[in-house]
């Protein structure tokens, strides 16, 4: 999106991480709005819910961001086959059918993000020691996808039981 700006603007989005997330929650922020047509309280609260979603997502292991990004999709999926048998009113299919399968992968989302995020999180602060600074661990991720990692050192890490 940052690319239709004009030159100036770019060069200024390109070099600066914290410009870029601002651009993101004002785009979701937007789509939000649009989307559900609620009060710009309750807007601001999913989006601030969406947005720290996201920040745990993009801090956390290779693998678990794409299992995540898969179920994700398959969640959509599920969400507008249920959405589709509501409308359709179909007494043959069930609802609450589509609602448990999309709970039960919804809570494999939520525990697979906060499980990588926090072991992620312990590794870093483990690796880094006393140049450890949380904001750059959640902005700036790139410093930091060198490091060596090791999942359940850094759970122990992350929860303080190391």
């Amino acid at each position: 999106m940052a690319e239709l700006f004009p030159v100036h603007i770019r060069n200024t989005i390109n070099k600066s991480i914290i410009i870029k997330h601002i651009f993101g929650v004002l785009t979701l922020l937007c789509f939000i709005v649009i989307d559900k047509r609620k009060s710009i309280i309750n807007s601001i609260k999913d989006t601030c819910k969406l947005y720290t979603f996201f920040l745990m997502l993009i801090n956390n292991y290779e693998y678990n961001f794409v299992i995540v990004v898969i179920l994700l999709a398959v969640s959509f999926i599920v969400g507008s086959k249920r959405n589709m048998v509501q409308i359709s009113n179909d007494k043959g299919k069930n609802k609450e059918y589509y609602d448990k399968i999309q709970n039960g992968i919804d809570l494999i989302i939520y525990t697979m993000t906060a499980v990588g995020f926090i072991s992620y999180f312990g590794n870093i602060k483990e690796l880094r020691g006393g140049k450890f600074s949380l904001f750059e661990f959640l902005i700036e991720e790139e410093k930091y996808s060198k490091l060596p990692l090791s999942f359940m050192g850094g759970l122990a890490n992350g929860l303080g039981i190391a």
